[in-house]
This record gives structure tokens, C-alpha cells and sequence, in this order.
């Protein structure tokens, strides 16, 4: 599957990235990108004409983008982008919005584990500590090119605080 946006959108474009909670089959990636292809040329904003574009990547990320400079992107196409999403969800039985997950790059496969695990790994040497990993908090399309991927001893994630679960006694 594709492992970069092959579109011709301006760097400027916004762009919002959905991890999954689990690696897509091959099968279940082309659909969706077709569907997200489709989702981005019938995209509109106070019914005008999104100039959009989406895409899966790595069998992991649905990314969609807007350029805002031909339209802007507002409450209703945001509504709209992640009714989308939540219809991916329901679906093909995913999550885009499980939190505490991390991806990270093997061998040029994505990979995915909760933060906890991944610090585990490189804590006990299993995975080094410059591994590839996605930081997903980004929102134009040269971010995704410049500083999506990238060594996890230089990301935030690395700072990133993971709180232990609760637990209760009744």
C-alpha cells in the first residue's frame, strides 16, 4: 500500500491523520482509499467545493487534506470528514481514535503497540532507541512530508506521560 501522499495539493494543505487500532489487510486498505477518494471530491464546505484529497498509508493512516486557500474547512466539513471516519469504523470493526497507541516504523512495515509496550522494547534494548516512529499531531501536508516519521530519541512522544491503568475494588 502506499506510503506517501501521491497528490498534488500545496504544502500548505491542511491535514488531519486517523491511526487505526490495527493494521489494515491489503484488501480493506484499497478500500478505503477509494472511499476516502471519493469522501475528498464530493467534500464540501457551505456547499462549495473542498479542494481535498485522501489516502491510506502504510495500511495504518487514513490522512485526508484540504487546501484552505481554495476553500476553507469549517464546523460542518469537519462534521462531515469525521462522519467518514466514524463510517470507516463501523465498517471494517476499527477504532481512529484509540488513544495510547504508537506506530512505528520495522524494516520499512508500520507496526503497532501501546506506548507502554514500545517503552518496554526500547527499555530493554529489543528496539533501539533512534526506531522510527509516527507523530500524528500535525496539520499541513509539508509536516507529513518533513517531520512525520522519525526517531523516537528525538520525537515528543518520548515525553509523552502514560499513566498507569485504574483499578478498582468494590
Amino acid at each position: 500500500m502506499t506510503q506517501h501522499m501521491t497528490n498534488t495539493l500545496p504544502p500548505h494543505s491542511t491535514t488531519w491523520i486517523y491511526q487505526s487500532n490495527r493494521l489494515l489487510t491489503d484488501t480493506e486498505a484499497l478500500e478505503i482509499r477509494e472511499k476516502a477518494k471519493q469522501f475528498a471530491k464530493q467534500w464540501t464546505a457551505h456547499k462549495m467545493e473542498v479542494a481535498g484529497d485522501g489516502d491510506v498509508l502504510y495500511n495504518l493512516f487514513v490522512v485526508l487534506m484540504a487546501d484552505e486557500q481554495v476553500t476553507g474547512v469549517s464546523g460542518c466539513s469537519i462534521d462531515a470528514s469525521v462522519h467518514f471516519i466514524k463510517s470507516l469504523e463501523r465498517d471494517y470493526h476499527l477504532s481512529f481514535f484509540t488513544v495510547g497507541n504508537i506506530a512505528y516504523l520495522l524494516e520499512g512495515k508500520a507496526h503497532l503497540c501501546s506506548l507502554k509496550e514500545f517503552r518496554s522494547m526500547i527499555d530493554s534494548g529489543a528496539l533501539p532507541a533512534d526506531t522510527l516512529v509516527f507523530e500524528n499531531m500535525l496539520s499541513q501536508k509539508q509536516q507529513l512530508i518533513d517531520s512525520w516519521i522519525k526517531p523516537y530519541n528525538q520525537s515528543r512522544l518520548k515525553n509523552v506521560h502514560v499513566p498507569e491503568p485504574l483499578h478498582f475494588t468494590l
